[in-house]
């Protein structure tokens, strides 16, 4: 038997699980990567890891490949769907067979670091929201608490930790890219007549603080608010991004009626082409409220979370990469 750890990953293709790989590479680890046959694996390719496309529907399927895991990282999830059942089924159901599967290898198993989201939390405007509150606004933010609570249920089983990133940003993002394409060219949309302060983290402190909630003695059975402890508005986050793309931009603000409008329509064009879109009327729901803030001491506390780079420094490194890969 090695005495190399064992690391399984699932969603290690996507914008946030390729980043961890990247991350893990940099330890002695024997890493393997759940994935679906129809993945696009173009981070992952070339990289000394395992690959296993069994996706997570096949329970026996999941128990060979964790059999002996000292680490699982259960990354993969649902961020877009028509209706709440799409986001029970990838957040929740998906979850129960992960977990499932690692009762199998529980002896060896250190711990299990799912994330979650802020979205859990719910709306804020002041860094006093704590992991305690759960008050989703959504139907993905209330899907992940029905994850957090499915975990909960293992808890006397199995080292789960939970992570509630916030906003996340960085190279291979498509999300925030969006906004980022928008001051490029000439326009910082804002939402509401109010500055709306959020929190939110580089993808490369996130996948370090998902690092080091893995190997932390304090962390099994506990939930972390994840995000920088720099807490800018959009108008901000704007004005970062007009400065490195050398834009002098408008900013545009839209009634909330306006956002909700056009989540609805984008939902609707969703249903026509047959895939749901990423922002549609539940997306818009999160973006009209007051501000997204959360308390992020209990990580500091416990591991020893910060943040590196401030907003400015990862906001630059990130449109550099966009330029550099022809994207912007």
């Amino acid at each position: 038997m090695s005495d190399i750890p064992k690391i399984v990953l699932s969603g290690a293709n996507g914008f946030l699980g390729s980043h961890l790989v990247d991350r893990l590479l940099k330890e002695n680890f024997d890493i393997h990567c759940l994935v679906r046959k129809s993945s696009n694996l173009k981070w992952l390719k070339g990289k000394n890891i395992q690959l296993h496309t069994c996706g997570l529907e096949n329970l026996e399927a999941l128990k060979e490949v964790l059999e002996g895991a000292n680490y699982i990282f259960h990354l993969a999830g649902t961020v877009s769907s028509f209706d709440y059942e799409g986001y029970h089924r990838g957040n929740v159901d998906l979850s129960k067979n992960i977990l499932d599967a690692a009762l199998a290898s529980s002896a060896s198993i250190k711990n299990i670091v799912v994330t979650s989201s802020q979205a859990v939390s719910g709306p804020s405007t002041k860094n006093d929201l704590y992991e305690s509150v759960s008050n989703p606004v959504s139907w993905y933010g209330q899907s992940k608490l029905e994850q957090e609570l499915l975990c909960k249920k293992y808890y006397h089983q199995l080292p789960i930790s939970i992570a509630r990133p916030s906003i996340i940003y960085g190279p291979r993002d498509v999300e925030f890219l969006e906004f980022i394409q928008a001051v490029n060219m000439g326009i910082v949309p804002l939402v509401g007549k109010e500055d709306k302060p959020i929190s939110s983290i580089y993808v490369e402190d996130l996948v370090e603080a998902l690092y080091q909630m893995a190997i932390s003695e304090k962390t099994p059975g506990e939930i972390y608010h994840i995000a920088s402890f720099e807490v800018l508005t959009w108008k901000e986050l704007g004005a970062i991004c007009a400065d490195n793309l050398a834009k002098n931009p408008l900013y545009l603000r839209l009634p909330h009626f306006v956002i909700k409008m056009a989540g609805a329509l984008s939902g609707f064009m969703g249903k026509v082409k047959g895939r749901a879109p990423t922002f549609d009327s539940q997306k818009a729901l999160e973006g009209v409220q007051p501000g997204w803030v959360c308390n992020v001491e209990k990580a500091k506390r416990d591991f020893n979370f910060e943040a590196k780079k401030s907003a400015k420094e990862a906001l630059k490194e990130t449109i550099a990469w966009y330029k550099e890969n022809q994207i912007l």
